[in-house]
């Protein structure tokens, strides 16, 4: 679980399997002393809606471990949680 949004065209964003299936789908991710960093809802695999390493304000945040919550609002599915590495 890494991604490089480090401008070179390959792997900018991150992108999430199946995403698209689930019109709700909300992802935080949170910096190590658990801080939000991001938020989307609906979260999409494309420019204006997948995470890009970036704060919502724009920052670009350091190379390291983020961790996330996925969840899709769904019934039955329990959020998924885990890390996700920026490579810069």
């Amino acid at each position: 679980n890494a991604f490089s949004p480090n401008g070179d065209s390959y792997k900018e964003y991150w992108h999430i399997k199946h995403a698209s299936e689930y019109d709700n789908i909300e992802v935080v991710v949170f910096n190590r002393w658990g801080v939000e960093v991001f938020r989307q809802k609906p979260y999409r695999n494309n420019e204006e809606k997948a995470w890009d390493g970036r704060t919502a304000s724009g920052k670009e945040l350091p190379s390291g471990t983020y961790y996330y919550v996925i969840d899709t609002h769904e019934s039955g599915i329990q959020p998924l949680s885990g890390t996700i590495t920026i490579i810069r």
